[in-house]
């Protein structure tokens, strides 16, 4: 925290300013005395878009009105200023702090500072003095820029889901696969602790050397496959899965442990295998055809 020694010193040097090139042409710097301004800082904001390697913060424009004294700050690259008002008669070593609001609707604000007068007495400013970004620059070291540098919120959203079509002889032309250009949105603003379910068909991987969270679809990850449809957006309808498929419980995927691609079913004496294409159904009948022994269709004591 400033102490009132190092900015008795300030008073006689251009700090907080960048020592100027004096130019007559350089009205507001000219009639600014190093005494008025004795101290400033600046915060850029996650969302400010400030690049520190070309972006400057600089003294726009100061004017009197009334027994107040305006000094309005500005910033390359931000459209939004930063202004700060005194009474002609304020103590020295008064400071004023001021913002920029915010950048978005649950955002952090887009930049915002300080200034510290010296001494106002004697000060004469004859009309409203502006100025250009290259004339009263602020101290870049001044400047903590904080654009991009961490998370402050999310949000959370999904685009429309890719839908199976229909087969061309089947197709109605009312019916459509088309993906709407729509945006589902779950919620916003969310701060504090964030923790990432994986979901059905997905995996989340958190990578501490670059700070990253991926999410990945992989089939069977995460809480596996639906075997009922996963939740509707409002208005959305569904007749079957959204996939087109099967859901996983009407699919038959293995027998007695043995899985596909190809399962073969070869009958034997007294077993026939009847197919059903249609109903995509395949009955096994075990009708004793063929054996010696004749199967009258009663029921077997397990007791003997």
């Amino acid at each position: 925290m400033a102490v009132p020694a190092w900015l008795n010193e300030n008073r006689n040097r251009s700090y907080p300013f960048v020592h100027p090139m004096w130019d007559a042409r350089r009205e507001l710097i000219a009639r600014l005395p190093d005494d008025v301004i004795v101290d400033a800082g600046f915060t850029m904001g996650l969302e400010s878009g400030f690049d520190a390697r070309s972006h400057r913060v600089y003294l726009n424009k100061m004017w009197l009105a009334g027994s107040q004294i305006h000094f309005e700050f500005a910033s390359t690259g931000i459209s939004t200023m930063l202004l700060f008002t005194f009474d002609l008669d304020s103590p020295k070593y008064t400071t004023r702090y001021a913002d920029s609001g915010m950048a978005t609707e649950c955002g952090p604000v887009r930049w915002s500072g300080f200034v510290t007068i010296g001494s106002l007495q004697g000060l004469f400013l004859p009309a409203v003095l502006e100025a250009d970004d290259n004339e009263a620059i602020i101290e870049p070291a001044l400047i903590q820029n904080l654009s991009d540098s961490f998370v402050n919120d999310m949000n959370f959203a999904n685009a429309d889901r890719t839908r199976a079509g229909l087969p061309d002889a089947c197709r109605d032309p009312s019916q459509t696969s088309t993906v709407n250009d729509v945006i589902f949105v779950g919620s916003r603003c969310v701060k504090g602790d964030i923790r990432f379910v994986e979901g059905y068909n997905c995996r989340v991987v958190q990578n501490d050397d670059d700070n990253s969270i991926t999410i990945q679809a992989i089939v069977g990850s995460g809480a596996g496959e639906p075997c009922r449809e996963v939740p509707l957006y409002a208005g959305e309808a569904s007749i079957g899965p959204l996939s087109g498929g099967l859901w996983c419980n009407d699919t038959l995927r293995s027998i007695n442990g043995i899985s596909g691609p190809v399962i073969n079913f070869i009958s034997g004496t007294g077993v026939s295998i009847v197919p059903n294409p249609e109903e995509n159904r395949l009955t096994v009948n075990v009708d004793m055809f063929g054996l010696s022994t004749c199967y009258d269709g009663t029921k077997v004591n397990q007791d003997g």
